[in-house]
């Protein structure tokens, strides 16, 4: 079984960052990447098309709020 995880966070400088970690449940490989943001509207747009590619690609979406 495969996951993928995607994270918001303000960056040292008040900026955004993208993190997606993606990898195979049970094993220890995975991948992760940061992507910097300079806006909430790059960020919605760049969120909104992972999740429409991971729907496409059978994922279940969940929202975990911490």
């Amino acid at each position: 079984m495969r996951y993928y995880e995607v994270r918001l966070s303000r960056d040292l400088w008040g900026g955004w960052a993208l993190m997606s970690c993606w990898g195979r449940i049970g094993t220890p490989a995975g991948r992760l990447v940061i992507s910097p943001k300079s806006d909430d509207g790059e960020c919605r747009k760049a969120l909104d098309g992972i999740a429409k590619r991971r729907r496409a690609h059978g994922y279940a979406m969940t929202h975990v709020h911490r």
